[in-house]
C-alpha cells in the first residue's frame, strides 16, 4: 500500500530517535523510505519526528520543570554565573536571564559596546531569545548575557536590560547598539540613562535595501562609507 498503515508512528519514531541525537541532523521521509522501505505521508512523518524528538531529548513541557535545578547546577558548576528566574502566579515559565562568570570577568578588558538582540525562537512553545555581546580584542563575538521571554514586548525587554544592568552597570562611554525595535527604543534610556544609542549597520542597511534597492551597489557603498566616518561631515 502506498501509506503503510502498520508502520506507526511511535514505531518509526523508536526506529529513528538515533538519528536525532545530533541537533544538525535532519531526517526526511525519503531517508526512512531508503533506509527501512516505508513510505508515509507527511503529517506521519511529523508525527514520527516529534515522537523520535520526545525519545532522545524528553518532553518539552518536563524540559521547563527542571529549570530551577539547572539553574543551580550551572552555578556550582561556574561560581559567580547569575541566573535569574521568573515565573508566574501559576509558576509557569515566563522570563530567564544567564550571564556566565567568563563573560561577567571578561568585560573588565572589552570595549564598552553592547550590542542587543532578539530573535523568534523555532519550538513547540516559541518565544524570543535575547542576546547581548560585544567585540574582543580581535573583533570577534564575545557574549555577554542571554535570555528568553515569550515576546519582544516593552515588559521583557525592561526585565532583560534591568538584568543586565545590574550585572555590568552602566560603564562609562557606554554605547547600546540594536536593530531599534520598538520596545528597544522605548526601554533602553530607563536603565542605561546615559549610555549612547545607536542603530545597528547591518539592519539599518536591509531596511534601505528593502525601501531603496533599485540603487544596488552604489547605495550599499555610500552607505558603509558613511556609517564608517568618523566625523557627521
Amino acid at each position: 500500500m502506498e501509506d503503510h498503515k502498520q508502520a506507526k508512528s511511535i514505531v518509526i519514531g523508536e526506529l529513528i530517535k538515533n538519528k536525532y541525537k545530533s541537533i544538525k541532523r535532519n531526517y526526511t521521509p525519503n531517508d526512512m523510505n531508503d533506509d527501512f522501505g516505508v513510505t508515509m505521508g507527511y503529517t506521519k512523518a511529523w508525527r514520527s519526528r516529534k515522537k523520535a524528538l520526545c525519545l532522545v531529548r524528553g518532553n518539552p513541557d518536563d524540559s521547563y520543570k527542571k529549570l530551577p535545578m539547572y539553574l543551580y547546577m550551572l552555578k556550582q558548576g561556574n561560581p559567580g554565573t547569575i541566573t535569574h528566574l521568573l515565573t508566574d502566579k501559576e509558576d509557569r515559565f515566563k522570563y530567564i536571564y544567564i550571564a556566565f562568570s567568563n563573560s561577567i570577568n571578561g568585560w573588565r578588558y572589552l570595549r564598552p559596546i553592547n550590542v542587543i538582540d532578539g530573535t523568534f525562537l523555532k519550538n513547540a512553545h516559541g518565544g524570543t531569545l535575547f542576546s547581548a555581546s560585544t567585540l574582543d580584542s580581535n573583533n570577534n563575538i564575545f557574549v555577554l548575557a542571554f535570555g528568553i521571554a515569550d515576546f519582544e514586548n516593552d515588559n521583557s525587554c525592561l526585565w532583560f536590560f534591568s538584568k543586565l544592568r545590574d550585572t555590568y552597570g552602566e560603564p562609562k562611554g557606554l554605547a547600546i547598539v540594536s536593530d531599534k525595535h520598538k520596545s528597544i527604543d522605548n526601554v533602553v534610556h530607563m536603565e542605561f540613562p546615559n549610555a549612547f544609542y545607536g542603530a545597528c549597520m547591518f539592519h539599518l542597511l536591509n531596511n534601505l535595501k528593502s525601501k531603496y534597492g533599485s540603487h544596488g551597489e552604489e547605495l550599499q557603498m555610500n552607505f558603509i562609507a558613511a556609517a564608517k566616518a568618523y566625523t557627521k561631515t
